[in-house]
């Protein structure tokens, strides 16, 4: 949601002027619609950077619930594989349509038996693990018997139950139908292949994260989202406590006009203002283990989406002489060399970015964007 990045970005000025014990991380992925593929290399750098994140704020719309999990995803294409043949010799031929059409039916009697048999959240709206058929293809003209069929479809998990165990099931079920289908075209085949997956969120109750950041919303409750985010990457990939939390609602996004309500940012503003306070304070041995400090991470990519986090450094660090704000943007269309574009800005001065480049105006342009939706953001700040 745009409205978090105006947010982050105005708290990011006032945190400039503050006593931080601690310094503001903001970063800039993309493509989170499509897999989570912006985020992918900058969990990659984390990985071999010196720092990490202790804690995780996604700033997806939650209504500034605190939400400790989502589902995993798997997104998948089936390959249905047939015989050509004249419509006029049709039961001569194998039509791949009706191999997708009989996957689909299979696709349903495994989601009735995910429904009955496994693993059960209540705290989602769908308690269960889901499987869904979005798209089906196939055939050229309507004298021509298919000989290809392609079903496009998903899995989303639960934590307690394994993506892979049922893509196990499913891959069974399409064997049975190819089995059958040979006897009629030695061809027939089904195959699969893995468009993109993420895993899901499930951070614990009771986890330091989650009383961090409700006393910064101030809420006393728990949920989880039906929606996918970065979150569940830099959980499992990198081991760092996560929540879920950011202005807005899901059910005003994805659809046209969407908006986010005035109130949310302001409370939103409220929130990140806290932070700020929590910073200029210090964090606890109790909210984090090991040496640390705080940042805040922004993730945008194409629809402008948020993550913050609080870093922990593995090698003692202290900052030098005040506060000091970054921004790491990341754009699909920067090539893997010059991907990371990092500005610092120590104590009122700005570095130079580590790969100079005209494309660093693209940070430039979104400031001063970001500066007319809030107005008072000043970008000459920035």
């Amino acid at each position: 949601m745009k409205g978090f990045v105006a947010c982050a970005i105005a708290s990011a000025l006032k945190a400039q002027r503050r006593p931080l014990k601690a310094p503001l991380h903001l970063a800039f992925s993309y493509d989170e619609e499509i897999g989570c593929q912006g985020v992918r290399s900058m969990i990659d750098l984390l990985q071999k950077a010196p720092l990490r994140p202790a804690m995780c704020i996604v700033g997806e719309p939650t209504s500034l619930a605190v939400a400790t999990g989502h589902k995993g995803k798997i997104a998948l294409k089936a390959r249905c594989i047939g015989r050509e043949g004249h419509s006029a010799l049709a039961p001569l031929a194998l039509n791949a349509l009706h191999l997708g059409c009989d996957f689909i039916t299979a696709l349903r009697e495994i989601q009735n038996e995910l429904m009955q048999n496994f693993a059960h959240d209540d705290d989602y709206d769908v308690p269960y693990t889901t499987v869904h058929a979005a798209r089906i293809t196939g055939g050229v003209a309507l004298n021509i018997v298919p000989n290809m069929c392609e079903v496009d479809f998903e899995i989303r998990n639960v934590a307690e139950d394994d993506p892979e165990r049922i893509l196990t099931m499913i891959k069974a079920r399409a064997d049975q139908i190819v089995t059958a289908a040979k006897s009629q075209a030695s061809e027939a085949a089904i195959t699969f292949e893995t468009n993109f997956s993420y895993p899901g969120l499930n951070t614990a109750g009771s986890a330091e994260v989650v009383r961090f950041v409700k006393s910064l919303t101030g809420a006393n409750h728990t949920n989880k989202v039906a929606f996918g985010t970065e979150g569940g990457l830099f959980s499992n990939q990198l081991d760092i406590p996560t929540v879920v939390c950011g202005p807005g609602s899901m059910m005003q996004g994805h659809k046209p006009d969407e908006y986010v309500e005035v109130s949310e940012i302001q409370r939103c503003d409220d929130m990140l203002a806290r932070l700020i306070d929590r910073l200029c304070d210090g964090l606890s041995a109790s909210q984090v283990s090991g040496n640390t400090i705080a940042g805040c991470y922004l993730w945008i990519d194409r629809a402008i989406k948020i993550i913050i986090h609080l870093r922990r450094i593995i090698q003692p660090q202290t900052p030098q002489g005040g506060n000091w704000i970054s921004f790491i943007p990341i754009h699909p269309q920067i090539n893997q060399r010059k991907r990371h574009l990092v500005a610092h800005q120590k104590c009122g001065g700005m570095d130079r970015p580590l790969f100079p480049s005209r494309r660093d105006t693209r940070l430039d342009r979104l400031k001063q964007s970001l500066g007319k939706m809030r107005g008072r953001v000043d970008t000459k700040a920035v």
